[in-house]
């Protein structure tokens, strides 16, 4: 079974340093003049000093002298790193490195070298895959179970590496990110080590390249689970496969029926011919054209019964992959979520994820073929073994030419069209999105140059395409019908030499041609495989995405596929009402985080480069509290960390004394409501939309919750009340948020977090809005962002946030008498409540 994420060893030759580039005219004529050191920071045996041994007598082929390897091993290769990095810029000390201790060790740890000024980059050597291994011992029989016994005891197991920071340590942290795995890192000073403590027992698991693991399998010393790929493999939808498992055997044998009765008509020929039509035998003709007919017969029902289950397959695995892929969303982070192109995402899901339909389509053909063939051939041989060996040896060297040549082309043009595809796509997405700005800046001219941009691209690729797949799949049939012609020629010869009967002939050709054709569907099938598998392959880039939260409640159901939760019946009064009115008292311990994709991210835990920064402050049970600070100071993101939206990267988040995380993510949703500064509406009805803060409202509830946001008046104004369709662009700003605020109200939440909740409207409603959340608000916990603080004044506590931090808190007649930014603020606003009080409605 393929991993998920797609990891190679990258070695470069390296050493000589800017100075020696610039000064290599002076030596160049005279290079090398005496034999070259080649440095290995890894010991010997290991993947990276196997690879150097060869580039090294190569290298000493190409340019007439030594080269000697030394291993220098030690620190994730950073030792080795170091010692080329300080000899002489002459080029006659060189480096053969994994990317470990160029690329990652100076971002996790402080390094005596620069990587960018003291080491030269000169070539690749080679790539290689990673092998997930353990003793042959451990009891699991394959990678599932091998996940499922590590998963049921968080840090029993532990895992080795090269070193910390090595390449193979990389894959086995993100195979365990991919898994949700914890398990005991150990590091060593190289792979040897490593697998020989796995041999024997003292860790449970390693992931290693092939070079170093695969001879210890292939001798038992070792258990291999899966092994990593360069590009994306239908095998890796085998979970999508695996419940249809006996649909596929059935389609399989029917299949082999139709086969097998298609090419039992062709050879009866023989005996028709021969024995009932030449010898006039009208009883023997009658009975050998009965069974011909009751073959057909049962090869077409057997071939209809494997179409209808192989549409039906075709229609529900896509569907059962786009529904996995929708749940992925689900769980990707939010930073992850807003930093991707939303059109390509969906280019992914709608487009990628309904390529499996072709390729399921394309498998049910080469599963013809390759049956056809195999079933033909061995009634050839009963027919003419001599002219069956004819065939064969024109056919084998021949169909797969263009395939062989013109496939890998065709796939990488494929995926260069999907990828333009799912461009064009975030293109539209956001032209409809923005369509305002277009009208009023004029932008027409400019939006349509850049989608022309990338229409060509898809035009120039999918020509390449087109090209690649039509010879592709054009060579193998001319070089059957050439084929063809041959051996009819020569059965003709060997019927006029008396080797063979009229008959046999007639049978031996049918039969040819029928392997002939199932072998150039076989191979022209694979090749039609090229577009799908640029579609898997940018559906495994989208299921690899680092960014996948293992922590939320369906992310079990994202992996599988299945997702099956029951979520109520919308409408229906239910008289346990679960909602969980109790509110919580929360406490932020030291928390910092920074979103995964910043440019900045620090990897040595930088504080400076954190968008919230060591935060510590509680949340007492039933009070309301007020975030307040100027824009960019961190008062969002806090907000995001307490609902459980986000990670914190350090620190810990206390519910109730206890610390919110996955076992407990759920129950804590329940008790949690939310309005944000931007709502958006699903299309669907105003009651609907309400009624999605908790599905088993009943409509006098529904009532209630509209009066309470004061949407009585509007509704009232519609034709169709409470049930008039609404989307994100039929109402205005105020209307949508109005509509947030009754979908959280209706929730009864223990916990209310309210994000800019008046923002979009007018002040008198915004007044009204607010007066109604401060009657509510001794009901639970309550968490105002504002920046208006005539608000936040009402609150309880309130916390001043300042570049990612906590700088203030108390209540309001506190901080407005310190000095500090919240009087600042203060001091600007003062008297803005009163007299917005005293304005007219807008």
């Amino acid at each position: 079974m393929a991993m998920k994420r797609r990891l190679i060893l990258n070695a470069a030759l390296a050493g000589t340093t800017a100075a020696a580039v610039s000064n290599s005219n002076l030596w160049a004529q005279a290079y090398p003049s005496r034999p070259l050191k080649m440095i290995v920071p890894w010991p010997p045996g290991q993947a990276t000093d196997l690879a150097g041994r060869v580039a090294a007598q190569e290298l000493s082929k190409a340019l007439g002298v030594a080269v000697v390897v030394e291993n220098k091993a030690g620190a994730g290769g950073t030792i080795g790193t170091d010692a080329v990095a300080k000899a002489a810029p002459d080029g006659y000390t060189i480096l053969a490195a994994s990317s470990g201790p160029m690329s990652v060790a100076p971002l996790l740890q402080k390094v005596p070298y620069d990587p960018m000024k003291d080491l030269m980059p000169v070539a690749m050597i080679g790539m290689s895959p990673y092998v997930l291994v353990t003793s042959p011992s451990l009891a699991a029989k394959d990678l599932r179970e091998f996940i499922a016994m590590i998963k049921a005891a968080p840090g029993k197991y532990s895992f080795g590496s090269s070193g910390t920071g090595a390449t193979a340590h990389l894959i086995a942290e993100a195979f365990n990110a991919a898994a949700g795995l914890q398990a005991l890192h150990v590091p060593y000073k190289g792979s040897v080590a490593a697998l020989t403590d796995v041999m024997s027992g003292q860790i449970t698991y390693c992931i290693e390249t092939a070079a170093s693991t695969m001879p210890l399998v292939k001798s038992g010393k070792l258990k291999a689970y899966g092994v990593s790929l360069e590009k994306g493999s239908a095998m890796s939808l085998w979970p999508i496969f695996r419940p249809h498992r006996r649909a596929i055997g059935a389609v399989l044998m029917l299949m082999i029926v139709e086969l097998g009765l298609q090419m039992a008509q062709r050879m009866a020929f023989t005996n028709l011919i021969d024995e009932a039509i030449l010898q006039s035998q009208v009883n023997l003709m009658v009975i050998i054209l009965s069974l011909l007919f009751a073959a057909a017969l049962v090869s077409s029902i057997c071939g209809s019964l494997h179409e209808y289950l192989l549409s039906g397959l075709c229609a529900m695995m896509p569907a059962q992959l786009r529904k996995q892929l929708f749940l992925r969303i689900q769980c990707l982070d939010l930073s992850a979520v807003r930093s991707s192109s939303h059109g390509d995402l969906i280019s992914r899901i709608i487009n990628d994820a309904g390529g499996l339909e072709s390729a399921l389509w394309s498998l049910g053909y080469i599963a013809t073929g390759f049956f056809g063939v195999l079933i033909a051939l061995i009634m050839l041989v009963v027919t003419d073994w001599r002219l069956a060996i004819l065939g064969l040896i024109l056919l084998v060297p021949t169909i797969p030419i263009g395939p062989r040549i013109l496939t890998p082309l065709a796939e990488q043009a494929s995926y260069e069209s999907k990828q333009a595809h799912g461009r064009l796509s975030n293109q539209l997405w956001e032209n409809l999105a923005n369509q305002l700005v277009v009208r009023v800046f004029g932008l027409g001219a400019y939006v349509t140059q850049r989608f022309d941009v990338v229409n060509q691209e898809i035009q120039k690729s999918t020509k390449r395409y087109n090209v690649f797949s039509y010879f592709s799949n054009r060579v193998p049939w001319i070089a059957v019908e050439f084929i063809d012609v041959i051996v009819l020629a020569c059965g003709c010869w060997m019927l006029i030499e008396g080797y063979i009967t009229t008959g046999a002939l007639v049978s031996f050709y049918l039969l040819f041609a029928a392997l002939a054709t199932h072998a150039y569907a076989f191979a022209t099938s694979i090749s039609r495989l090229v577009g799908v598998s640029a579609s898997m392959r940018r559906i495994e880039e989208f299921q690899a995405m680092a960014s996948f939260r293992q922590d939320f409640p369906i992310a079990a159901d994202a992996r599988d596929g299945q997702g099956d939760r029951s979520i109520g019946t919308p409408g229906q009064d239910n008289p346990s009402d679960r909602r969980v009115r109790v509110p919580p008292s929360i406490r932020f311990d030291d928390v910092g985080f920074i979103y995964p994709n910043s440019p900045s991210e620090p990897l040595r835990n930088s504080p400076v480069l954190e968008q919230i920064r060591g935060l510590s402050f509680e949340l007492p049970a039933g009070k309301f509290t007020a975030f307040v600070g100027s824009s960019g100071s961190g008062k969002s993101t806090a907000i995001q960390l307490l609902l459980g939206l986000l990670t914190p990267r350090r620190g810990n988040i206390w519910v109730n004394g206890e610390r919110l995380d996955s076992s407990g993510l759920e129950r804590y949703w329940s008790t949690t409501s939310a309005v944000f500064q931007d709502s958006l509406l699903f299309h669907g009805s105003i009651a609907e939309n309400i009624r999605a803060g908790f599905l088993d409202a009943s409509e006098d509830e529904i009532a209630k919750a509209a009066e309470a946001a004061g949407l009585l008046a509007w509704i009232a104004s519609l034709p169709m009340g409470i049930e008039t369709l609404v989307s994100a662009d039929s109402c205005s700003g105020g209307q949508r948020q109005r509509i947030a605020i009754a979908r959280a109200l209706i929730r009864r939440p223990g916990l209310l977090v309210l994000d800019e909740p008046t923002s979009a409207l007018d002040t008198a409603t915004a007044s009204a809005v607010m007066n109604t959340i401060f009657q509510l608000v001794d009901q639970r916990s309550t968490v105002l962002v504002t920046h208006r603080l005539y608000d936040a004044a009402k609150a309880d506590w309130i916390l001043v946030f300042d570049q990612g931090r906590v700088v203030q808190q108390g209540r309001h007649d506190q901080l407005s008498e310190e000095p500090g930014i919240y009087r600042e603020l203060w001091q600007k606003q003062e008297g803005f409540g009163r007299e917005r009080e005293r304005s007219p409605s807008s």
